[in-house]
Order: C-alpha cells, then structure tokens, then sequence
C-alpha cells in the first residue's frame, strides 16, 4: 500500500487495487486503448451494473430507459426532448436559439442524398400501418427521376392512405376556429372540394358566397351569392359583355301579374329585367321612375 507521484507504470500483468479509498488519475485512462483521447477512452464492450451522467441515471442492470431491438434501440419510459429540458410529448423539438430570423426547428430527410424517389414522414395509428388503418403522409418528391408514388418532380404530397371506397371517408380536412372548413373529398367523394360543407357533391361545392376577379378580398360577397369582378361567358371561353350566352339561352321565371312597384323605384334597381307570362309582357326597371313595359306579345 502506497503512492505513487509520478512516472509510468507499465505490466503485462494484472493491476489490483484492494483498499477500500479512492484512486486518482490526473490524466486519460484507457482500456483497451494505448492513445486514451478522453477521461476514459475503452477500445471493446463495457459491461457495467450502472451509468449515471452527470448523477442522473440512464440506465441499471435491471432497466434502462434506451431499450435494445432488431433494428436499433427505442426508448419507452417517457417523453424525449430536443433542445429542451421538459418535453411535453413523446417527442418535443425545440430550438434553444432566441432570434427574430427564420428557424428550421426540425428537418427529415434521407440520410444519403439521392436524385430520385421520395422522402415520406407518416403519422400513423398502428406502427406500420397502411391499409388496415388510418395513416396519413407527408412526401417530398425529389427533383430526379422516379420512382414517385404520385404526382412528379419535386412535387409536395398530403397523402391519406386509408382507401376506403365504401362511403366518405379517407378525406382530407382543414379545420380553423374548430370546424372544418375545406375538404378534399375521398372514398365515394374523391376528386370533390368542398368550402364550407363536409360532403361535397360536385367538383367544386361552396357554402356560402364567393368574391371573383378583383373583388377577391376587397368586397364581400353576399350570402350564398357571388360577385364578379369581370366578364362571364356561358357556352364561350372569349365572353365580350358582363354576360355572354353562346349556343343556348337566357330564360326567366314565369311570373304572373304586374312586378311590384317597390322593386323599381331606386338607382340601384335600375336594368332589372322581368317577364309577366299572363300577359306575355316584358318589364325593364328604369330606376326611381319605376318599370318599363317594353313589349307585348300577342297571343
């Protein structure tokens, strides 16, 4: 028992220390390593009952947070932070910089760069699930070649793999304010937007009214009605008025009676058009000085 101030020790054999005080080492230790590059530097495999770092445990030989599986390790006994101390969810990034510039906080993608195909984050229910429940990707196409699984080069996807066919279902929804307010139809409603309904029949279904033209976000629509700033063509992609009907015709109601006076008695009436087919008499609003009967058709 002693000590020893300075110089190498240097054996072949096997070094034992059985007292029971500490030992100290001003320098690298290594262990299976002649060149240490750390406080301890071990060139193998270290088996060890416990690891603390920095007096916390991450792990003891009977549990460990970072378990060990087929395809690498997973870690099921908590939340897991980046760039934070408390993480709230099973996976919490947070950039630690405080800075009024742009901030990438999270970025996924291949791990070897590469021209072609496409890089996919999935939020699934069921660990690598597609078919048999909801899952829902987020893909990059790249700007090489395909292989893509839709659409082409460099291409941003939202991509609902659920398929069901038998109803509308498999949609994909926005919700503001918390209610749905668009939808992208799937299932038996695939290929159908709908902007203020949930099931959209159409290509296009509207609940409510649109502004077009330069009136889009200067003027608002009236309710379940629209505003159009420029010409509309009806059978004519080259409209040369506020309304053009080519190959058809324009038809109104079959009223019956005089229209009423207080429907044409101010400006902003004025050019009304009204059909009387009683008296098979035509009527244009002239504005404050009422309505015009313009023509009469004989029986």
């Amino acid at each position: 028992v002693g000590t020893i101030d300075s110089g190498d020790i240097a054996t072949s054999g096997t070094v034992t220390s059985s007292g029971t005080g500490s030992n100290y080492f001003a320098g690298n230790v290594g262990i299976g390593t002649t060149a240490p590059g750390y406080k301890m530097d071990v060139g193998g495999v270290v088996n060890a009952t416990g690891l603390k770092i920095n007096g916390v445990d991450v792990g003891t030989s009977s549990s460990s947070y970072w378990n060990a599986g087929t395809g690498g390790i997973s870690y099921t006994a908590g939340n897991v932070g980046i760039g934070t101390t408390s993480p709230s969810s099973k996976l919490t990034v947070s950039s630690p910089i405080a800075t009024a510039s742009n901030v990438v906080v999270g970025e996924f993608t291949k791990s070897v760069f590469h021209a072609n195909g496409s890089t996919i984050l999935r939020v699934s229910r069921n660990i690598g699930d597609i078919a048999d429940s909801a899952s829902t990707d987020i893909e990059q196409n790249s700007s090489g070649s395909s292989p893509f699984r839709y659409g082409t080069y460099g291409d941003s996807l939202i991509v609902n793999n659920f398929g069901d066919d038998n109803g509308p279902y498999d949609n994909i929804r926005f919700v503001t304010d918390s209610a749905v307010q668009m939808t992208i139809g799937g299932g038996t409603i695939a290929g159908k937007i709908g902007i203020g309904t949930m099931v959209p029949l159409s290509k296009l279904d509207i609940n409510g009214g649109i502004a077009v033209g330069s009136y889009a976000g200067t003027a608002a629509a009236p309710t379940n009605g629209a505003i159009i700033s420029g010409n509309v063509g009806i059978g004519t992609t080259a409209p040369q008025s506020k309304l053009h009907v080519d190959g058809g015709y324009v038809q109104l109601d079959n009223n019956s009676g005089a229209p009423a006076s207080a429907d044409c008695d101010a400006a902003a009436e004025e050019g009304r058009l009204y059909w009387d087919a009683t008296a098979d008499e035509f009527y244009i609003c002239s504005g404050a000085s009422g309505w015009r009967k313009t023509t009469t058709v004989a029986p």
